[in-house]
């Protein structure tokens, strides 16, 4: 895309096909509506910055799991969850820096909006 839309759990599933954010709308609806606990973590590269990646990140059972493009891996650590995304990435674990997505983010993505800048001049 050349500007990311975030487009809705359910439009995404009635299309069948999306990207990074469109999958992970779709496992974190999946979540809430079972009462798992999950967020959307996004995820960038230092090496390249105009990359980046939308996974779901939650626990379950004392697990911790990941889920990517629509895919599930349980993992040991956030450590894990970098390893699976720089694979994604082209990238090394050490080169990722990420953010956890509350509710009021993920609301703003979905109807178009953004996150506020973190620093200004």
């Amino acid at each position: 895309e050349e500007v990311d839309t975030w487009t809705p759990a359910e439009q995404t599933w009635g299309r069948g096909t999306g990207d990074c954010e469109d999958f992970a709308l779709c496992i974190l609806k999946v979540c809430q509506d079972k009462g798992f606990d999950a967020s959307i973590h996004l995820f960038y590269s230092l090496k390249d910055f105009g990359q980046g990646h939308a996974v779901v990140i939650g626990e379950q059972n004392g697990k911790l799991w990941v889920s990517s493009n629509g895919d599930y891996e349980v993992v040991d650590s956030l450590d894990g969850v970098k390893e699976c995304v720089a694979n994604v990435l082209d990238c090394g674990p050490s080169d990722l820096w990420s953010v956890n997505l509350d509710s009021d983010d993920v609301t703003r993505f979905v109807s178009g909006g953004t996150i506020a800048p973190v620093a200004s001049e």
